[in-house]
């Protein structure tokens, strides 16, 4: 094993240990100063629960870092990635304790986008989808502005049960790790497994723990959703910068596959939320994990099966790339989500109307 595989080893054992130090420190003084989620109609749990994952995740991250990071390896847009994320981290703490109105969150996250955007995190090229290749710097900047704050936007809306959002993004960060490891870029490598043992050690208190039970809260859901897609943007550049760009071809269907549950989740609920005449932003219980409550199943169980269904379509897409062209893998996994969406709904229905009868029969 090379020295630098070591400080890899290294990077995500040192997080999990260090963030299962942290975070109970971190949960009694949430407890103290309020920073806690309270029950209401639309969510699972039944008491205050802290809201101090995300927090805690970011701390253990900077420190991981300033004890193995070689900050050589640490370009100017670098920089500008990890203090728009920390930026967010706060921003959501902010949230979580204050709420602050939806629309001051979203200018600070497109300010964010942007930022990042100027220092080379855009979309560069589409790599063939629908048949486009090269775009325009103008739309460069307004897909990439778009793209990164839908990202964060669409975990943040999927942390809605235990587990659910730190999983997707704990597969989304071992692939990004991979994909990181396989093109050389070290630095992404140690950032990606530093955050995934960070979130193995969060997921062991928000999934498996009742007494220390804590929530990631917008400042985690925010803070790694920006991470993510930016490490994201920046490894498809990196690949099609290669002679023939070759790389692109295997590693554009993983990265999509990774973002596609989130994504398309909160596609569909603003749409139908649009269709119904309400506002996009208007919170309900209609997205993904909600659908699969309707069945009778316990959180555990939808966050394994979601989590899993991500997984899948990964794998499938990273095989399928032999044989088929991504466009094709897109029509697939849209197919898929399309025919599984449609079943879902039809049970909620059902249940509706179920409960009407009901309330109709008590009545009379």
């Amino acid at each position: 094993m090379a020295p630098s595989d070591i400080f890899l080893v290294l990077g995500i054992v040192l997080s999990f240990f260090l963030s299962i130090i942290v975070m109970p420190i971190f949960r009694s003084i949430a407890i103290r100063i309020g920073l806690v989620d309270k029950p209401d109609h639309r969510k699972i749990h039944q008491s205050h629960i802290p809201l101090v994952g995300g927090l805690a995740i970011g701390f253990t991250v900077l420190l991981t870092l300033l004890l193995l990071a070689r900050f050589e390896l640490i370009s100017s847009a670098l920089v500008k990635l990890l203090g728009g994320s920390y930026v967010l981290l706060i921003i959501g703490a902010i949230d979580d304790k204050k709420d602050i109105r939806a629309s001051y969150k979203l200018v600070v996250q497109l300010l964010c986008a942007i930022i990042i955007a100027m220092a080379g995190y855009r979309l560069t090229s589409f790599h063939g989808i629908l048949g486009i290749y090269d775009i325009s710097l103008v739309a460069q900047y307004i897909l990439s502005v778009i793209l990164i704050t839908g990202v964060i936007n669409a975990f943040n809306l999927l942390d809605g049960i235990d587990g659910l959002a730190g999983g997707l993004m704990l597969i989304g960060f071992i692939i990004l790790a991979t994909i990181s490891y396989y093109i050389g870029h070290e630095f992404y490598t140690l950032l990606c497994l530093i955050v995934a043992g960070s979130l193995i050690s969060f997921l062991r208190f928000n999934v498996f723990s009742v007494k220390l039970k804590i929530f990631m809260g917008d400042a985690g859901s925010l803070f790694l959703g920006f991470l993510m897609i930016g490490i994201a943007i920046d490894l498809i550049n990196i690949a099609s910068k290669d002679a023939i760009g070759a790389e692109v071809i295997w590693l554009l269907p993983l990265i999509i596959a990774v973002f596609i549950i989130p994504v398309a989740d909160s596609l569909r609920v603003y749409f139908t939320r649009i269709k119904n005449g309400n506002s996009p932003f208007k919170a309900d219980r209609s997205h993904i994990h909600h659908l699969f409550l309707e069945l009778g199943l316990k959180q555990t169980k939808v966050t394994f099966i979601i989590s899993m269904l991500s997984l899948s379509i990964v794998i499938l897409a990273f095989l399928f790339h032999f044989i088929w062209t991504l466009d094709i893998i897109l029509l697939g996994i849209v197919a898929i989500l399309s025919i599984m969406y449609f079943i879902l709904n039809i049970n909620k229905q059902v249940n509706e109307w179920q409960q009407k009868i009901k309330q109709m029969e008590s009545q009379m």
